[in-house]
C-alpha cells in the first residue's frame, strides 16, 4: 500500500499537520499484529507549491516519507499517476481537483481531508455544491476536523457514509506544562521583561479572518501594559495592533519551536471569525495554557474545557475582561477525557482504520 498525501504547505514552520503525517505513519508499526504487513506500506508527500528548503522537509524524509514536489495543477496531476499510489489523501481544499484528476487516472483510491470551513455566501455556496456534487462518487472519504465542517458538506451533496469525523490530534509528549526553566528562557527569549505585565500569544496570519480589530477593540479598554507575541502575523495584524500605546505588540514571525510561545504566554486569544478546530488551541490547551476564543461552532468541543472561555462574537469588553481573567488564573491541565480525546496517537489510529 503507498498512501500519498497532497498538502498545501507553504510555511516554513510546517504546523501541526508534520506531526501528524509522522504520527500516522508510525500508527502503522502500532497496529495489531496480522492486521497490515508494514514492510509493504509506504507514505510520502506531495507538496504543491512549496520548498525544499523548510526544515520539516528533512524531519519527513527522516521518518521515511518520501516528498515529491510540484509547480501546478498538471505537475500535480502528472506526478500521482507517475507515483502509482494506492491512496491520493489530500489536505486543505487548494489541491483537490488536480489530485482528483489524478487519482482517477492512476486508479487510487481518494481521500479529502478538510481542515477548516469556508466563508460562506451564496457564490461559494453554489460552488461548493458545483464540486462535491461532481465529484460525489471519486470521493471515498471525506474526512472532517468538526461537525459544522461533516454538515457543510452534507448539504452540498456528500452522503453521510462518505463522511467521518475526526478531530485534529496532538502530540501530549511534546506539547507539556513547562517547567520553570523553559518558561524563564521562552520569555527571555521573546524579549519578555516585565514580569507584572500579562502576556497574550496571538496568530494574526490574516488579519480578518483571525480577527485582529477585535483584540485591538479589546485592547482599547486595558488600563495597564500587556504584551503581544505576534506569531507569523501579517503587516496588516501587526499594523491593527500597534496603534495602542499600552500595547508593546513583539513580532516573533514564524518560529521554529511553537511550544516557546505558550510557554512564554499567560493566555492564547484567538478572536477569530472563522475557525475549524485550530491545532494553535489543542497545543496551547495541551501546555495548559488557557484560551480566550470566539464563540465558533468549531471550538465548541472544549465547552466544558475549564481552560477555554468562548466570547460571543468575541465582544471586545467580554473578550478583555476573559482575557485578563485567564492570565491571573495561570495554567489549568486538560481534563483526561479531553486529552485521551485530542490525543495525536488516537487520531492516526482513527485515520489508520479507514484507510
Amino acid at each position: 500500500m503507498h498512501v500519498l498525501h497532497v498538502a498545501s504547505l507553504r510555511n516554513a514552520a510546517g504546523g501541526g499537520l508534520i506531526s501528524s503525517l509522522i504520527a500516522l505513519q508510525k500508527s502503522f508499526d502500532r497496529a495489531p499484529n496480522g492486521m497490515i504487513d508494514k514492510s509493504r506500506v509506504k507514505f510520502s508527500v506531495l507538496l504543491p507549491q512549496s520548498s525544499s528548503n523548510f526544515p520539516w522537509v528533512a524531519t519527513l524524509q527522516s521518518c521515511g516519507i518520501a516528498v515529491y514536489f510540484a509547480n501546478s495543477d498538471v505537475d500535480v496531476v502528472r506526478a500521482i499517476v507517475r507515483l502509482k499510489p494506492s491512496i491520493v489523501h489530500t489536505h486543505f481544499v487548494q489541491w483537490q481537483v488536480p489530485a482528483a484528476i489524478g487519482a482517477s487516472m492512476g486508479g487510487a483510491r481518494l481521500f479529502f481531508h478538510l481542515h477548516s470551513g469556508a466563508q460562506v455566501s451564496k457564490a461559494t455556496s453554489l460552488l461548493a455544491r458545483v464540486k462535491y456534487l461532481s465529484m460525489r462518487h471519486a470521493v471515498e472519504r471525506y474526512i472532517c476536523v468538526s461537525p459544522d465542517i461533516a454538515a457543510y458538506i452534507g448539504k452540498h451533496g456528500v452522503p453521510a457514509a462518505r463522511i467521518a469525523e475526526i478531530p485534529n490530534g496532538v502530540d501530549l509528549d511534546v506539547f507539556h506544562s513547562p517547567t520553570n526553566e523553559q518558561r524563564e528562557r521562552a520569555r527571555k527569549k521573546f524579549g519578555i521583561d516585565d514580569a507584572s505585565q500579562p502576556v497574550v500569544a496571538f496568530f494574526g496570519r490574516d488579519a480578518v479572518i483571525k480577527g485582529a480589530d477585535r483584540l485591538a477593540a479589546a485592547f482599547a479598554g486595558v488600563r495597564h501594559g500587556i504584551d503581544v507575541l505576534c506569531v507569523a502575523s501579517s503587516r496588516e495584524s501587526i499594523a491593527v495592533l500597534s496603534g495602542n500605546a499600552r500595547i508593546r505588540v513583539h513580532d516573533v514571525g514564524v518560529v521554529d519551536d511553537v511550544r516557546e510561545v505558550f510557554w512564554a504566554a499567560d493566555v492564547l486569544a484567538l478572536p477569530s471569525r472563522i475557525e475549524a478546530l485550530p491545532f494553535t488551541v489543542l497545543e496551547a490547551r495541551a501546555t495548559g495554557l488557557l484560551v480566550v476564543a470566539s464563540e465558533l461552532a468549531r471550538l465548541r468541543a472544549f465547552v466544558d474545557d475549564p481552560g477555554t472561555t468562548l466570547v460571543a462574537d468575541a465582544l471586545p469588553e467580554d473578550f478583555l475582561l476573559q482575557l485578563e481573567r485567564a492570565a491571573r488564573l495561570g495554567r489549568v491541565p486538560l481534563p483526561v477525557a479531553l486529552a485521551k480525546a485530542i490525543s495525536l496517537d488516537r487520531w492516526a489510529e482513527r485515520v489508520r482504520e479507514r484507510y
